[in-house]
């Protein structure tokens, strides 16, 4: 079992709790499999004319997309299941290669993902999920048309399985796939594509600049299902206010309002 750290009377943190995201993959770096890239060229312009004291002020208040000019930057995020599948991109928003020439992408990193560790060892090609809905909303005129002519698409895959499971041979063993619908299964923490895209990346305080990783919610420990309850949820302080406003003051361990419901 891990180890944890009690931080408060309400908080704690983990020793070394793995949870199997982008950066703590393994086969991270080097991504460049031996090629040599040279630097970049390209300076800071007027930025650099700046002293570095107040530089440093100017990144301490950006937030990690404005600090990343390449898509890859997008997936560092706090919601996992920001990044999709091209099947289920084409699928679920009536799309077609073509369409996704020009929406943001990324390639997995090869390693153990989610925090049950499931080996993923092919590089997949991930597609920003909100890009791609808008990509099929501009291409059928709305969300509706969009749905529609997603969910006639699913069904004319069904018939066509149909029709050629009916005009099989009883000695054909091949195997035939049923087609996926259009809700796919998402799996939520079990599943592995929710997590390759994420690091974990700490909150800056804007007043001392130090860096603040979170902590986990004491009375919270023994639930593992869903939120607002839930073992693996972070915290900075203004946030721990806010749940405890949602949840109750933490008493003996547990959330009033949660030790009123179990008693």
């Amino acid at each position: 079992m891990t180890a944890i750290c009690k931080t408060s009377e309400c908080t704690y943190t983990f020793l070394n709790l793995k949870d199997h995201t982008l950066d703590a993959t393994e086969t991270l770096c080097p991504l460049d499999h031996g090629l040599n890239f040279q630097h970049s060229n390209h300076t800071l312009g007027a930025l650099e004319r700046l002293p570095l004291e107040i530089f440093n002020m100017i990144l301490v208040n950006l937030d990690i997309q404005s600090l990343t000019t390449r898509p890859f930057g997008a997936s560092v995020n706090k919601q996992g299941g920001q990044w999709t599948p091209y099947q289920n991109a084409i699928r679920k928003f009536g799309l077609n290669v073509k369409d996704l020439a020009a929406l943001p992408s990324m390639k997995s990193v090869p390693g153990r993902y989610p925090p049950r560790g499931v080996k993923c060892g092919t590089r997949l090609t991930l597609y920003d999920r909100a890009a791609a809905r808008q990509a099929g909303i501009d291409l059928h005129g709305s969300a509706e048309a969009m749905e529609q002519s997603a969910s006639q698409i699913s069904s004319q895959r069904l018939e066509r399985y149909e029709s050629r499971r009916l005009l099989r041979s009883p000695r054909d063993n091949s195997s035939l796939r049923q087609p996926r619908g259009n809700n796919e299964f998402d799996g939520l923490s079990s599943n592995p594509r929710r997590f390759m895209g994420l690091v974990r990346v700490p909150r800056i305080n804007p007043r001392t600049g130090s860096l603040e990783w979170g902590d986990h919610c004491l009375a919270c420990k023994p639930y593992h299902y869903s939120r607002p309850l839930h073992w693996r949820r972070k915290f900075t302080p203004e946030g721990l206010q806010e749940h405890l406003n949602e949840c109750g003051e933490i008493i003996q361990g547990k959330h009033v309002d949660q030790a009123n419901r179990d008693s």
